[in-house]
């Protein structure tokens, strides 16, 4: 009688599709051209219609350690947590299907797991415009444990926009599959953010790498990675209180992380006042009553905008910004 056990396999790249046909043939070509053999990329069809599932099926006729699935629509977090449902190796990658990266990319992410026993490692990003301008945000070589003698560091990465996003990181499977973590399907924007910090609560050591290998393209819209936010100033503000609470619990909350984060607050609160079409005095109203308002009156200096503005946020005082509001759009 023989017995067969599952063959491991180092690492699973998770790529999620949707009507991605286009682009989709150099993110795949830049997976299978990587200098490190030993993976598996699960592609997620997530019911394209522009012809991205034949492209799917002829990458996994071509590399058999390519495997496609196919099913029906239902966003970017459902697809992601299928590709985990199916993955089988040690760690985790996840790359959407628009972007690219560097044929090194795998191996200097296992390199760094490898040698600096991390159980995060986060690389840099380069961002990709459409009218050819490119954005590098990378952060320092740097290996350090999550707690209250770190905050810099940990902070640092946040300054970069660099937790935010699931892609351009290396997660272990183990630590995944222990604490049934998967994507919040019912969470339409955001839900990086949430598994990443979720991921975090059990992480006792990160590294950082200085290293762009990760390729995103800044998309027009169209993408699972592009849902339209239906309260851009809810969702935004309950994505702070998540990190706030997260700094709270793991004694991060300090002066160098309350400064950041009264300053994306400042940046959050001033853009849903001042948005294209203006909110309503309900609105505004809404916005204004958030309890951090008087705190924020400590962190007026991290944030840039006229001082009578910040004045009439930190006085609450809605009916003033409305009318100002609805005089300019007048003008």
């Amino acid at each position: 009688m023989h017995v067969f056990f599952p063959i491991m396999i180092l690492i699973s790249v998770i790529v999620p599709v949707y009507n991605t046909r286009s682009e989709l043939d150099k993110c795949l070509q830049s997976i299978v051209s990587q200098s490190m053999q030993d993976w598996e990329c699960i592609l997620i069809d997530d019911g394209s219609t522009d012809g991205s599932s034949e492209t799917c099926d002829y990458w996994a006729n071509r590399d058999k350690r390519i495997k496609t699935i196919h099913k029906e629509n239902g966003g970017v977090s459902s697809a992601r947590n299928r590709g985990l449902d199916e993955a089988r190796g040690v760690y985790i990658i996840f790359i959407d299907s628009d972007d690219w990266i560097d044929v090194d990319y795998l191996m200097r992410l296992y390199d760094a797991v490898r040698n600096r026993h991390a159980e995060l490692i986060v690389s840099g990003v380069v961002q990709h415009y459409y009218n050819g301008e490119e954005r590098f945000f990378v952060s320092s070589d740097n290996v350090f444990p999550l707690d209250s003698n770190h905050v810099e560091a940990f902070v640092s990465l946040n300054e970069k926009f660099l937790l935010y996003g699931s892609c351009s990181k290396l997660y272990i499977k183990k630590i995944i599959d222990i604490i049934c973590l998967r994507f919040d399907e019912a969470c339409s924007y955001g839900e990086d953010l949430k598994f990443n910090y979720a991921y975090l609560d059990h992480v006792s050591v990160i590294s950082s790498i200085s290293y762009a290998g990760y390729h995103y393209r800044k998309s027009r819209g169209g993408t699972l990675s592009t849902i339209v936010r239906p309260d851009t100033f809810e969702t935004d503000y309950i994505q702070w209180q998540l990190l706030q609470d997260f700094y709270q619990r793991h004694q991060l909350y300090v002066d160098i992380s309350q400064r950041l984060l009264f300053q994306r607050l400042w940046g959050i609160v001033y853009d849903a006042i001042f948005a294209q079409h203006g909110p309503s005095l309900l609105q505004l109203r809404h916005i204004l009553s958030i309890p951090e308002i008087s705190e924020m009156r400590n962190w007026q200096d991290c944030f840039n905008c006229s001082s009578w503005i910040k004045k009439a946020i930190i006085k609450r005082k809605a009916c003033f910004l409305y009318f100002y509001l609805s005089f300019y759009r007048m003008g």
